[in-house]
């Protein structure tokens, strides 16, 4: 499952970079700040579906 989770969040995190260095911003960051978050989310949903199903 962690596989998963990584490959999401590389995938949000490269669409969030692309969108941002479209919108004036640096990819590095935009990409970095994107794959944390989107890891951070995508486990607590994973979280809270594994418990309470």
């Amino acid at each position: 499952m962690v596989y998963y989770i990584v490959i999401s969040s590389f995938l949000i995190a490269l669409f969030s970079g692309f969108y941002g260095k479209k919108q004036g911003y640096s990819f590095s960051r935009q990409f970095v700040t994107g794959f944390i978050a989107s890891a951070g989310i995508i486990t607590i949903i994973y979280k809270l579906i594994k418990d309470y199903l």
